[in-house]
């Protein structure tokens, strides 16, 4: 691995035994599935970058949220039948780029796992459903309220929904 530094003097990049030694200490989960965090999280793509405006802070995140969906598999089965992996997820991201932690969580619980579970017996929401999981739409939520800002603990709007006639 070639090894590189930032404008602070920081590494760049996470060097294999750095790797090794976070793999140690983030212990929840499957060890094969920490080898291949250790592993996705070593990738050029999660170098840090310093000096980047808040839109190209986005557009990486969202870039690397895409690479994580690739490496890992669809987004569907990773929010409905592998939680620990999606745990381990967090633990790594947390530690390594923390804007790839309330992305993930945005996208895949609120968003795509929201779809999943509500319309679990609903063959139109297929659709809607496949484009999150394959990354060709990212999932956001949204929760505010007046007077509370994004508390949604302390939110006391109640929405009703009042199908079409």
């Amino acid at each position: 691995m070639v090894q590189r530094e930032t404008r602070s003097g920081a590494p760049a990049r996470l060097a294999a035994d750095q790797a090794a030694e976070l793999r140690d200490l983030l212990r929840y989960g499957a060890a094969d599935d920490h080898d291949r965090f250790a592993e996705l999280f070593s990738a050029e793509l999660f170098d840090r970058v310093e000096g980047s405006s808040p839109a190209e802070n986005a557009a990486m995140v969202h870039r690397r949220l895409r690479h994580v969906n690739a490496e890992l598999g669809p987004g569907r089965e990773f929010v409905t039948e592998d939680p620990d992996r999606f745990l381990v997820l967090h633990e790594w991201a947390g530690v390594l780029d923390p804007t790839l932690v309330s992305v993930p969580t945005i996208h895949y619980n609120l968003c795509l796992g929201a779809v999943l579970e509500l319309g679990d017996d609903r063959p139109e929401l297929t659709a809607v459903a496949d484009e999150p999981a394959r990354m060709d739409s990212v999932g956001v939520f949204l929760a505010t309220e007046l007077g509370y800002g994004n508390n949604a603990a302390e939110m006391r709007t109640r929405a009703v929904y009042s199908p079409p006639n």
